[in-house]
């Protein structure tokens, strides 16, 4: 399966999850085709973004961020968005900072109940990417 099957794997799952009813902006990966995804899409309400990773986490639109195969799940939880991470035999992991994997629908499902629930970044988080990013680490004044 190409990674680009897996792509779509990914955005059938959130359309058949809990979130078919919200506004969904997808950022797609730079090496993926816009035009293609679009046309693809185009019936379905998901928008497709242009604007960087950062603009769009920056913007302070959003309540939560879904990822595949991406360093954009470390730069939501960096900007205090909790983020679910799609996990499939081609993804490509880093240490989890929650238990936010999921492979399923039935799996996402479940983490967006467990995320109603719980709706904070606690200091674990914060403690996690300090350990795992080095997040808000300045050790430039030492050198002087």
């Amino acid at each position: 399966i190409k990674n680009e099957d897996q792509n779509h794997i990914f955005l059938k799952l959130i359309y058949n999850s809990k979130l078919k009813k919200e506004n969904i902006y997808i950022k797609l990966h730079p090496s993926l085709n816009y035009n293609l995804y679009k046309k693809k899409y185009k019936k379905i309400k998901f928008t497709l973004t242009r604007r960087t990773i950062s603009e769009e986490l920056s913007s302070g639109d959003y309540c939560l961020g879904l990822s595949y195969n991406s360093s954009a799940y470390y730069d939501a939880y960096m900007q205090g968005l909790r983020c679910l991470r799609f996990i499939s035999e081609f993804s490509l992991q880093g240490p989890q900072i929650l238990n936010d994997d999921f492979e399923s629908v039935n799996e996402l499902n479940k983490l967006l109940i467990e995320i109603h629930k719980n709706s904070f970044i606690s200091t674990y988080v914060l403690d996690k990417l300090h350990y795992t990013l080095g997040l808000n680490i300045n050790n430039y004044a030492r050198l002087n």
